[in-house]
């Protein structure tokens, strides 16, 4: 089963180089410098795959503005967890296992 990683943000220019898209930022250093791949399209996100440490990652920058990442965040995931669609998201969102950390 793969990892799952998000990295908020807001979408558009004006926005590229503030705060609220670190999360973002972070996992274009990722994409490139430690899994050396591009970033693909998908619906309303960008997903990028590799592994670390033998183990499959997937990278999601969702392409649409923080306060509304929920449901664009748990479509992806539900495919990466195989998880039939359903009416209700919060179903959806519950299956996945999100891990909050901070960085030092």
């Amino acid at each position: 089963m793969a990892h799952v990683v998000v990295g908020l943000g807001n979408p558009g220019p004006e926005y590229q180089e503030t705060r609220h898209n670190v999360g973002q930022r972070v996992l274009d250093h990722l994409a490139s410098s430690t899994f050396h791949r591009r970033w693909q399209r998908d619906d309303s996100t960008l997903l990028c795959t590799g592994t670390w440490r033998g183990e499959p990652v997937k990278l999601i920058k969702p392409q649409s503005f923080m306060n509304v990442t929920g449901p664009v965040v748990a479509r992806p995931c539900a495919v990466i967890r195989r998880i039939p669609p359903t009416s209700s998201s919060s179903t959806t969102t519950s299956t996945c296992r999100w891990a909050p950390f901070a960085c030092a």
